[in-house]
């Protein structure tokens, strides 16, 4: 099978390296339309079906994992792909030469949206052509947090059909939801019941954890 170019579902998070992004995914990926970055739980989740609450589980035990070992932890680009996005910007052609089989039934379904990070503004990804962008915004209170330095200036618009996401939201839960809820609009989708709580658990959950392990180099 080859790689559909054309895909429409798959969506990039843009923002700086340590500024939040894959909460943002894990908070979208409540969605049951939403996968999770790692291979093996993104092919459960289609399995599955539209479980809920499968999205949130998954996201809790992100946490519970940062908790446990005291250090960051999450799922990544490589995880669910088997490449990344610096890779294809020192070969455009490396998701060819070396992505899973996962990612190429996900570039040729129209069920699930997927996510890949770029933490740049060379738009590895413009080779598909009908991706979706979500660009992270005011989120250099996080980076100052987790002793950050911001380096790259990531504040231009983005190729392609885009969106940003304002991390300010983060510390007020209604806010927060709001602009969830923005993300799910632009994706066609529609928010599930009882995804107000869980987002505010998810949050409360971010703000407990979100500096541990970045003085050992995590790097979300």
């Amino acid at each position: 099978m080859d790689i559909n170019f054309n895909t429409d579902r798959l969506v990039v998070l843009n923002y700086p390296l340590g500024a939040g992004g894959k909460f943002i995914s894990l908070a979208l990926g409540l969605h049951p339309n939403i996968l999770i970055q790692e291979q093996a739980m993104a092919r459960l989740m289609m399995k599955q079906g539209a479980d809920p609450m499968m999205g949130f589980k998954l996201a809790m035990k992100v946490f519970e994992k940062t908790e446990e070992t005291n250090s960051h932890f999450e799922f990544g680009c490589s995880q669910l792909s088997g490449f990344n996005a610096g890779m294809l910007r020192q070969d455009n052609t490396a998701d060819e030469k070396v992505c899973n089989d996962l990612w190429r039934e996900l570039t040729n379904q129209d069920k699930f949206y997927f996510f890949m990070v770029d933490h740049s503004n060379k738009n590895p990804y413009s080779r598909y052509t009908h991706r979706k962008n979500i660009r992270l915004i005011n989120y250099d209170w996080i980076m100052k947090d987790r002793g950050i330095d911001k380096q790259d200036n990531l504040d231009h618009d983005v190729e392609g059909e885009s969106i940003t996401f304002n991390m300010e939201s983060i510390k007020e839960n209604t806010s927060f939801v709001d602009e969830v809820y923005k993300i799910f609009k632009f994706l066609g989708l529609v928010a599930e019941t009882g995804h107000p709580e869980q987002l505010n658990q998810l949050r409360g959950r971010f703000i407990q954890t979100f500096k541990t392990g970045f003085n050992k180099g995590g790097n979300q």
